[in-house]
């Protein structure tokens, strides 16, 4: 199990770990915003706009 853990994380070993906070946040936003265009929700706009400028900035 630690080889796994390992395969995944290896390749976040040179990057500051708020850079890997701001990716894990925005991967969060993005599924919340499927799941609320799944749902018809309206907060399908914030969740996606969020997510996006987080990605933009992040690059």
């Amino acid at each position: 199990m630690s080889q796994f853990f390992d395969f995944l994380l290896e390749q976040y070993q040179g990057y500051h770990w708020v850079d890997v906070l701001l990716e894990i946040l925005a991967a969060g936003f993005g599924i919340a915003s499927v799941w609320f265009a799944k749902q018809e929700k309206i907060w399908v706009y914030p969740t996606g706009i969020i997510s996006t400028l987080i990605y933009i900035y992040i690059c």
